[in-house]
């Protein structure tokens, strides 16, 4: 979301071989970016404790990062210098923890043995704790910085946004089956939901939906 955002007012040297395709991607990915977050996060559709954690560091890494440059400069910033603003500072942040891992993984390849690297290949169910756990506790906004400067680094503009538009789609159709029933009952009820439509076209023109269970 955070990445695509950083997209959206990115203003860099860049192709662009459609325009109206170009706006027509960059419109709906980003409202599917804001719609998709207001149902995990205003809806609790498939939110998880690691998720709600997760989002909780990134209110607070941005607020961090906008009240420094609040304290500095004494001004209110719009919306477009805010993204940016936290895009500078998420590179700074990236840079950093790479270099910090290069160094860690440096140090430790020298200090393990043959045995201990294959006991650690063995115990995966330990190390999928272990990287569940650094996800909720590492920085958000590197991550972020790191996602959004490789879709940039995509020249074509009109490329970039179609493979930001596929991936938002992508995850509006994962999520409409997994809303539950009772979702969908509530908000009929007041008036609708834009993706139980979505959930009804994937039922009609499927067969798109998970198997039971998925």
């Amino acid at each position: 979301h955070i990445a695509t955002d950083i997209c959206y007012f990115w203003e860099g040297a860049s192709t662009c071989s459609s325009g109206v395709e170009l706006k027509k991607h960059k419109e709906m990915s980003r409202e599917l970016s804001n719609y998709l977050m207001y149902l995990v996060f205003k809806c609790g559709v498939m939110l998880s404790s690691n998720s709600q954690i997760v989002h909780d560091k990134a209110h607070e890494e941005i607020l961090t990062t906008l009240f420094e440059h609040q304290q500095s400069q004494q001004v209110t910033l719009d919306e477009k210098t805010t993204v940016m603003k936290i895009f500078k500072a998420s590179k700074k942040e990236w840079l950093f923890e790479a270099l910090k891992k290069k160094s860690l993984v440096g140090t430790q390849k020298k200090h393990e043995e043959p045995s201990e690297i294959k006991d650690n290949a063995a115990d995966s169910h330990l190390q999928k704790l272990l990287q569940s756990a650094q996800a909720t506790t590492s920085p958000v906004l590197p991550h972020a910085g790191e996602v959004a400067q490789a879709l940039i680094d995509i020249q074509d503009e009109a490329n970039r946004w179609e493979l930001i538009a596929s991936v938002w789609s992508e995850m509006l159709f994962y999520t409409a089956p997994r809303c539950g029933c009772a979702f969908h009952y509530e908000h009929l009820s007041t008036g609708g939901e834009f993706i139980t439509h979505v959930l009804l076209l994937m039922k009609f023109l499927g067969p798109f939906l998970p198997p039971p269970g998925a």
